[in-house]
């Protein structure tokens, strides 16, 4: 972890001025880490690299190092793009330049955020006119303080490597539930940008509270929180988390989804599997397939295999993974599209001692197809890299180019009554086998898009459903058309 630090951008073409206000504004620098631009094209470039728990900016700013007059309109314009790039990152307007016109927009863009965990809203934009810097430092000063006093919060994430901001976010959680510590467990095979973790907050006195805690990018953060109200109604009893808190600001780039934990259900289904528990497996599937069985339809739904690809990998991501497109022109299949978790891997079901399963993670839902969820299901062993080093060698690449021959597939899997259940899922759920066969297509080939080690074999399963996709098509499909890209 980053040592705890408040980091600050400081935005000012003077010089001299720049000078004066970073020593009054920070006259302990072990507290903070400051950063500098004189003109916007630099601010712009800085903000894209790195994260910041507060920005002073002027509004008489150059647009780049070469153009040394000062435009307020260019100010004006660098404010956007920072509440635009950093939106739960506050702002203070520090300028010689101001008018109450000017005054009233900012705050009207501002908005306010519980900064610190202290259940206090604090503005995220703030104006203060040159001749009023000591109000400024002054308020420059209590965020630092502030900013210090939450990092304070005693924490354990023992081997996690947590960043700086991830580390706050939680930090911020648990300062509003009023705790005294906490201590945090991976609950996720660690991917590069979202984790899923495990939160134990404890209050002195009263005992511990334990949630699930998931960290991603504040974008991302905002659009599974958003999703996530759309989704919740219709979550059957018993088989989703309730999201508790949301932290889109104070903590840099990064935020937080506080999800409820039913004290029972201590496990990842990922972990089951791993250790060769196709049993327990099977029933949390089974339970999944029973509970989610509202979400079915038997209402049709014609689609071409390139729009449902694309639902899922984009034509530029597998170029850039070095993936040939096949010719998708001419397939089109009949599908149930069904309300859809559209990531449903091993590590977004929770699973209690009685492996009763509960969803998490939101960040996907939609529609999809109806045999997409069980399909994610069954294929996540060979590809989530929490889990696929423990089933390897099993599939052979023949096995995956022939796997809806069940029989032959099942050769040498640890787990044959999960993936069974899986199949019997996707089966019922589906309109028929071309349906199957399209989702395994659709999500083998986003697989494909990371590259690594387990791009020939996803590449193998993409194959193999293409093959009999294309050997199947209805005549109507073989006829000429446009081509669908």
């Amino acid at each position: 972890m980053t040592d705890p630090v408040c980091r600050l951008l400081l935005i000012e073409d003077d010089p001299h001025e720049a000078v004066m206000i970073e020593q009054q504004c920070c006259p302990d620098l072990t507290k903070v880490a400051l950063e500098h631009a004189s003109n916007a094209t630099d601010a712009e470039d800085t903000i894209k690299e790195s994260e910041f728990d507060l920005v002073i900016c002027d509004l008489a700013l150059p647009a780049d190092a070469r153009r040394g007059d000062a435009e307020v309109t260019e100010g004006q314009r660098l404010f956007q793009v920072v509440r635009d790039r950093l939106p739960g990152t506050p702002v203070y307007i520090l300028s010689g330049n101001l008018d109450l016109h000017m005054v009233r927009a900012f705050f009207a863009i501002g908005g306010s955020a519980d900064l610190y965990g202290a259940r206090t809203e604090e503005p995220l934009v703030n104006v203060y006119p040159k001749e009023d810097l000591p109000s400024c430092v002054d308020a420059v000063q209590a965020h630092i303080a502030k900013t210090g006093n939450l990092d304070g919060f005693p924490l354990e994430c023992p081997d996690l490597e947590l960043g700086l901001s991830d580390e706050r976010s939680l930090k911020i959680y648990a300062r509003t539930q009023g705790a005294s510590s906490g201590i945090i467990n991976p609950l996720d095979g660690g991917l590069s940008d979202a984790r899923t973790l495990k939160l134990e907050l404890t209050e002195d006195g009263v005992g511990s509270v334990r949630t699930v805690a998931k960290l991603g990018s504040l974008s991302k953060v905002r659009r599974e929180a958003e999703r996530f109200e759309l989704f919740a109604p219709h979550i059957p009893l018993g088989l989703g988390a309730h999201l508790l808190y949301v932290v889109k600001s104070g903590a840099g780039k990064r935020g937080a989804l506080i999800y409820e934990f039913a004290s029972d259900y201590t496990a990842p289904l990922a972990a089951k599997l791993i250790t060769g528990e196709g049993v327990a497996g099977a029933k949390a599937v089974g339970l999944l397939r029973a509970g989610l069985a509202v979400w079915s339809t038997e209402t049709t739904t014609p689609v071409t295999l390139t729009v449902l690809r694309r639902a899922l990998v984009s034509d530029m991501q597998l170029r850039d993974a070095g993936v040939d497109l096949p010719d998708e022109r001419g397939i089109e299949i009949e599908i149930h599209e069904a309300r859809s978790h559209r990531d449903m891997h091993g590590f977004n079901v929770l699973v209690n001692q009685d492996d009763e399963p509960t969803l998490i993670d939101y960040g996907e839902v939609g529609k999809a197809p109806a045999a997409l969820d069980p399909l994610t299901l069954e294929l996540c062993i060979h590809f989530h890299p929490g889990m696929d080093a423990a089933f390897a060698p099993w599939p052979s690449l023949e096995q995956a180019r022939t796997f809806l021959d069940l029989d032959r597939y099942l050769e040498g899997c640890p787990v044959p009554e999960f993936v069974k259940e899986c199949r019997a899922w996707a089966v019922e759920a589906a309109v028929g086998e071309r349906e199957i066969l399209a989702s395994a297509y659709a999500y083998s080939m986003r697989q494909a898009k990371y590259g690594g080690t387990t791009q020939e074999l996803a590449l193998a399963f993409a194959e193999g459903a293409y093959a009999r996709l294309r050997k199947r098509a209805r005549p109507k499909d073989a006829t000429s058309r446009p081509r669908d890209r």
